[in-house]
């Protein structure tokens, strides 16, 4: 996840080798993309906004590894603190 330029980078790795390639990159949608987390099944991507309290959600290929934002993201999320 980039904070400055708000997009989240995919990687493949190679199960032989141990390589690590970029394949793509997605827009985190939001301000201040701070934290990332991947549901426990694989199928989603949330990626926490802090500039503007909002959360981006993607679901995820599970043939490619491709994000597709979810309809309506970036969605509130309140504040959790002071900025």
């Amino acid at each position: 996840v980039g904070d400055t330029n708000a997009v989240v980078e995919i990687f493949s790795i190679d199960a032989s080798t141990g390589t690590i390639a970029s394949i793509d990159t997605s827009s985190a949608t939001g301000g201040g993309a701070s934290g990332i987390d991947v549901a426990a099944d694989g199928s989603a991507l949330y990626v926490c906004n802090f500039d503007d309290d909002t959360l981006s959600a993607f679901t995820v290929n599970s043939t490619t590894g491709l994000l597709s934002i979810v309809a309506g993201s970036p969605f509130a999320a309140g504040s959790v603190g002071p900025h």
